[in-house]
């Protein structure tokens, strides 16, 4: 069965399981990953009023059943979570957003961005990274997260101590070039 057969895109109302867009990942009656993206923006989400008051997607709760890990499928939700935020036509989105104790979480949002340069008006994006201390009070996950391949990227999750809950608030700022395709058409490749 290819990996497009086993991602259900399921658009549910704000406010079902609080958010935006879910995905499910089945393999027959086994859901085997889901994500959650919410329209909101950081400064509401997290009540902090340094962070950009503007509105975007946090891509909150992600998950691959650990036998299912290793098979693509949390690229896959971070690319159609992307494809839905930015390919959507008339709305720019000006940023996605999302808070992690892991570098992979991140090159994953980085990949799928990376994907869509140049396509429509998206042109790219900037990233911001806070460090938010003790935020899940503990270790999110039962093991530490994995490290980067990529060093000045593990440099600076080094510098979290997962143990007491630390983790990076992650702005992805979205660049649109408002010059080109004057019809906002979408675009998913």
């Amino acid at each position: 069965m290819g990996l497009e057969k086993r991602i259900l895109i399921l658009q549910i109302p704000r406010g079902i399981f609080g958010g935006d867009l879910l995905l499910v990942g089945k393999q027959g009656e086994k859901v085997a990953c889901f994500s959650n993206t919410i329209r909101t923006s950081p400064r509401e989400l997290f009540q902090d009023p340094t962070f950009p008051d503007l509105q975007g997607y946090y891509f909150a709760a992600a998950a691959v059943a650990s036998d299912m890990q290793g098979e693509g499928l949390y690229s896959e939700m971070n690319r159609k979570r992307v494809a839905d935020v930015i390919g959507n036509g008339y709305e720019f989105t000006p940023l996605v957003f999302t808070r992690t104790q892991n570098p992979l979480v991140e090159a994953g949002i980085s990949s799928a961005l990376k994907e869509f340069k140049g396509k429509g008006r998206y042109m790219g994006f900037t990233l911001e990274r806070r460090f938010v201390p003790g935020v899940y009070g503990e270790m999110l996950t039962g093991t530490k997260p994995p490290r980067s391949p990529e060093k000045h990227v593990q440099q600076a999750y080094d510098g979290l101590d997962v143990e007491k809950g630390d983790a990076f608030v992650l702005i992805f700022h979205l660049e649109h070039d408002m010059t080109c395709n004057p019809e906002g058409a979408a675009y998913y490749p």
